[in-house]
């Protein structure tokens, strides 16, 4: 087919947002393996599925490639102590020559605070309500909630090339990080290994002789029933179906060993143990049920106008300003969907972002579709599509299809100065297909409706 007989079809044209990352690699349905996390009352999960818990409060080594002579990457973890809910308070991501510190309320990259979301070198920095998020291209993503909980994901290319609190990516659970040289190594000696001195760093190391390994969890088997009730009933066979949830059951039990009846404040570790396992499950490619219940990890502490600890429903949500529960916050579609961390529908451009539980939820809005001819040659789809033509002609850019309401031509021709060029000198807007009443727009910005007009002009087409 000739390029000039484009004049017998359309060419659809369309306004493309950026989506904030270049590409977007197709994961498994299930990548817990490719998963380190720690949450909640010291527990940790390695790369390799071990689960286990190291009470420190200084800072760790969390992850790092530790092959070769050149460090690509590593993650740092401070932790402090606060009675009843141990919280990360700062994590530190080196990649090459870039340093990116962040803390609940700042981010710095090499030592300059930033505003999110921030692109620089291959790493994208972005937030939401719950989470500040890092994806390098490298391929390392890591996700902290402010609080007590951070995953990091890493590519397949970093299998057995790491080391730190996450254990070392090969595969095998124990060997190298609890057994090594015939030698079993308890959790508290292999966090210890993993600190990071700093010259003012006054922290103090668990205590060795302490056993926080299969013996503690021995001494909690009381709570094993309740604990199974909670994680592995009938509600969760979704996600017990895609990964085992014994070592979270044993993890709910150390933390049933750890609270005290009575006290709210004394539920939140159990309950960051669910919200782990709920985490894992949605990895996992399973789907996790709504576990949540007003009487039960239905109150959280309230870190936005420090109300202490009220029911969930009653979260406010923080953009800019605060915003009460079902408040509404209007914003392009492109703004809105990433201030949930949610890729955008491709055919939406405006969204309702509401305000539920302390979390913004979005919908996007009806609204028109945008075309775009740029420079004469290069044309967006409204689609998407983006693509360059030369032309010498009339062509149709879009018109309807069934009732010919709309025709709307563009005349591309060759530019005076550059002949190879192609300069857009006209469009022509046909309402009803009548060619004896045409619209015309010059490129010298002369308009003509059977005879040159002034703006503004208003007609009614009848």
């Amino acid at each position: 087919m000739k390029w000039s007989t484009l004049a017998h079809c359309v060419l659809v044209l369309a306004l493309t947002w950026g989506l904030h990352v270049n590409a977007i690699r197709v994961r498994r349905s299930n990548h817990v393996d490719n998963i380190c996390s720690m949450w909640g009352n010291f527990h940790f999960k390695t790369f390799d599925g071990d689960i286990y818990q190291f009470p420190g409060t200084c800072e760790y080594n969390l992850v790092s490639d530790c092959q070769g002579t050149l460090q690509t990457f590593s993650v740092h973890v401070k932790r402090g102590h606060f009675p009843g809910n141990p919280q990360i308070t700062r994590v530190l991501v080196t990649l090459g020559d870039l340093a990116i510190e962040i803390t609940k309320n700042l981010v710095m990259v090499n030592s300059e605070i930033v505003r999110l979301p921030h692109y620089v070198a291959g790493v994208l920095l972005e937030q939401n309500a719950i989470y500040t998020k890092l994806f390098a291209k490298l391929g390392l993503s890591v996700m902290w909630n402010r609080e007590d909980a951070i995953m990091v994901e890493l590519d397949m290319k970093y299998v057995n090339h790491t080391c730190g609190l996450c254990g070392d990516f090969n595969g095998i659970p124990i060997y190298n990080e609890f057994l090594s040289e015939d030698r079993e190594i308890g959790p508290v000696e292999f966090g210890n290994k993993n600190r990071i001195h700093g010259p003012n760093d006054y922290c103090e190391d668990p205590y060795e002789g302490d056993d926080f390994g299969q013996t503690t969890v021995d001494k909690c088997q009381a709570f094993r029933a309740e604990c199974s009730e909670l994680l592995a009933n009938e509600t969760w066979s979704s996600c017990t179906m895609a990964l085992s949830a014994e070592p979270y059951i044993q993890a709910c039990m150390v933390d049933k060993c750890w609270s005290r009846p009575g006290d709210i404040e004394d539920t939140v570790p159990l309950c960051t143990t669910l919200s782990e396992y709920s985490r894992q499950c949605s990895h996992a490619g399973g789907t996790p049920p709504n576990w949540r219940k007003p009487n039960f990890c239905g109150t959280v502490f309230d870190d936005i106008s420090e109300r202490g600890c009220i029911p969930q429903e009653q979260c406010q949500c923080k953009h800019d300003q605060i915003y009460n529960p079902a408040d509404v916050l209007l914003m392009d579609d492109k703004q809105c969907w990433v201030l949930v961390a949610v890729v955008p529908p491709v055919d939406s451009a405006l969204c309702s972002s509401v305000c539920e539980q302390g979390k913004w939820a979005c919908e996007s809005l009806p609204s028109p579709g945008m075309c775009a001819v740029e420079e004469g040659s290069h044309f967006t789809s409204f689609d998407g599509k983006e693509f360059t033509f030369h032309g010498d002609c009339y062509y149709v850019l879009s018109k309807d299809c069934v009732g010919s309401t709309f025709t709307v031509l563009g005349q591309l021709m060759p530019c005076v100065a550059q002949e190879t060029d192609t300069c857009l000198k006209s469009i022509v807007l046909l309402l009803n297909d009548d060619k004896n009443n045409a619209l015309v727009i010059k490129e010298d910005g002369i308009v003509r409706h059977n005879g040159e007009i002034a703006l503004p002009y208003t007609t009614v087409h009848k």
